[in-house]
């Protein structure tokens, strides 16, 4: 019996081409279904929030991402949605939480302009992204689609711009 998806992807590469209401949180569903103890759906969900403007339900999403042993650069999106709703304490403890796991593993630098970003301090990003497109970060490319990043393309000189990021 074939599996039937309900999100994007997956239903073009199991060839089936129907629509569903929501098929940016059904997507979620169908993996928060296939493993409850994964990271990512609750990620995926927080995202979306932060998109929609729904903060606090995006760190509640982003908290049990955190909590259920996510990367990295979950807490950086939680520093980043902390900042954005002006719990700038919290979003600051993330950005110590940062240094210290950068202490005992590779945390990229990028997690650290999305931190800084959310607290709106765009200089500091930017300084950020320039040592993350130096260390030749596999994030860069989302500076371009994310609207997480809008405020950077307004009015900004990038110094060195990645041809990949292409603001």
């Amino acid at each position: 019996m074939r599996r039937r998806f309900r999100c994007g992807f997956h239903r073009e590469v199991a060839g089936e081409h129907r629509q569903v209401a929501n098929p940016k949180r059904s997507c979620e569903s169908d993996a928060a279904g296939l493993d409850p103890t994964f990271f990512f759906p609750p990620l995926g969900y927080a995202w979306f929030d932060i998109h929609e403007g729904k903060i606090a339900s995006a760190i509640s999403w982003l908290k049990k991402s955190k909590d259920m042993g996510a990367p990295s650069f979950v807490s950086a999106f939680l520093g980043y949605a902390y900042g954005i709703s002006g719990d700038h304490e919290r979003a600051l403890a993330e950005i110590e939480e940062q240094r210290k796991t950068s202490r005992r593993a590779y945390v990229p630098a990028f997690n650290l302009a999305v931190v800084h970003l959310g607290l709106g301090e765009t200089v500091k990003a930017l300084d950020m992204l320039e040592k993350a497109y130096e260390a030749n970060s596999q994030w860069l490319p989302w500076l371009r689609n994310d609207r997480v990043f809008d405020g950077l393309r307004k009015g900004t000189t990038i110094r060195h711009p990645p041809p990949q990021a292409a603001f």
